[in-house]
Formats: C-alpha cells, sequence, structure tokens
C-alpha cells in the first residue's frame, strides 16, 4: 500500500494511481429554458430535471417538455452520468445516476450536470460512494448549495487498472442485488407483520379467539393462521 495524503482515505494499493476527473472525462452544464419553452408531450424534448434522480437510478415521472435548440453536449448518451449540481436542499447535492439506453436522446436541465468517460461504469460507483460527498461538501455552505463544474473537474478519486475496476464494478453490482432481495424480504416481512396485527386486534376485539388461551390452544382464525404461516417461512 502507500499513503495518499487524502483525507478521505489515508492508504490505497501500491500499483492504484488518483487521478482529478477532469483527466478523465468531462463535465456538460444542462439546458436553460422558460416556461414559455414548455411544451405538450410529443411535441418537444424530455428534459431530466433533479427529481428524476431518486436513490442512484433515474425515473422518468414528472417529466417537462421543451420547445429550445439544444447543443449535442446537452443530449443524454449511454452511460452517461447525470448529477443534481444545484437545489435548495443542500442534501441532495451530489445525487447521480448512470443513463440507460431508454433514456438515450433526452436533454437535463441547468440544475443537473452531466458527467462523461470512458470508465463511467466505474466513476458511477466512485460517485455513489463517500468520498465524492466528502469532496463535495467541502464545497458546500449554509447560503450556496451547488456543486460547480471547476469542483466536479478537480474532484480526486482512486484509479486502479482497468482489470481491476471490471473486478470491483461485477463485485459491486452482486452486492447491491442482494441488498435489493433483502430489503425487499424486509418490506415483505413489514407488510405482513402489519397485516397480522390489524388481523389479530380485529379478530381480539370482535371475539373471534379467546384472548386467554390464544397461542395454547391455537388460532381458530384462519386468516391469522395464514399469516402465522408466512411470517415463519
Amino acid at each position: 500500500i502507500k499513503e495518499t495524503k487524502m483525507s478521505w482515505a489515508s492508504f490505497i494499493p501500491s500499483d492504484w494511481a488518483l487521478s482529478k476527473l477532469k483527466f478523465i472525462g468531462s463535465p456538460s452544464i444542462g439546458v436553460t429554458y422558460s416556461p414559455e419553452d414548455i411544451t405538450e408531450q410529443g411535441s418537444g424534448i424530455p428534459v431530466l430535471r433533479a427529481n428524476n434522480i431518486h436513490k442512484g437510478s433515474i425515473n422518468l415521472n414528472d417529466l417537462v417538455y421543451v420547445d429550445v435548440e439544444i447543443s449535442e453536449n446537452q443530449k443524454l448518451k449511454l452511460n452517461d452520468i447525470l448529477i443534481c449540481s444545484r437545489s435548495g436542499s443542500r442534501d441532495l447535492i451530489g445525487k447521480n445516476a448512470i443513463v440507460s439506453s431508454n433514456i438515450v436522446g433526452m436533454t437535463f436541465g441547468a440544475f443537473n450536470t452531466v458527467f462523461r468517460s470512458k470508465i463511467n461504469d466505474y466513476v458511477y460507483w466512485v460517485l455513489q460512494s463517500p468520498i465524492f460527498k466528502y469532496q463535495s461538501g467541502q464545497f458546500l455552505t449554509s447560503t450556496i448549495n451547488q456543486l460547480t463544474i471547476s469542483t466536479l473537474k478537480n474532484m480526486v478519486i482512486p484509479l486502479p487498472s482497468r482489470k481491476e475496476q471490471i473486478e470491483i464494478i461485477a463485485f459491486l453490482r452482486k452486492e447491491e442485488r442482494n441488498f435489493l432481495e433483502t430489503s425487499q424480504k424486509i418490506e415483505s416481512s413489514i407488510k405482513l407483520l402489519s397485516e397480522y396485527r390489524t388481523a389479530l386486534i380485529t379478530a381480539a376485539v370482535t371475539g373471534q379467539i379467546n384472548v386467554k388461551s390464544y397461542g395454547k390452544s391455537g388460532a381458530v382464525d384462519c386468516h391469522l393462521d395464514r399469516l402465522q404461516d408466512e411470517g415463519r417461512a
């Protein structure tokens, strides 16, 4: 390992490098439009805004369509990283997501920035990490909620070999799937327990179960039996 002198990581593997984002790729500022430029769906180009970035992915809810001139740099390309660079809420600055094929050709608003590079599949994961949050936080204040192009360009990230980048990407994608599956199971259990609580209260207050013997002699309510069985599964 070798010392980095970076506050966010004291050491990295000896064969890794540190690089500013400006040496890896380039950022682009989003399109500016006025209320008069907003048009109906089908007659303009859809604009992605900060509210379309959610938990590392892009949703297409509440899209705005505009009829304005848009440069090539402002048309989204596959694997672009869309970053919220301005917001009324400091906590939203820096949230980001990678552009998939169904979003290519859309544009993005001026409160967002796009970062392009040949290794965005790796850079995306760095931007999801505390490394990015820590460095962007250094330039935010109680009165200025903005991640400038200059700040983004000068952010430093760890840079392993391409082979190791691919290994890291594969590992994180697998772990993310595991987290999502576990989260879904937990959410399902919470819903089931809530249903069981409601059914139990109803059964108790309507006399469908004997509260003195319930749990000893077994439930007499089929719905409660089902919920209990599902909860044990």
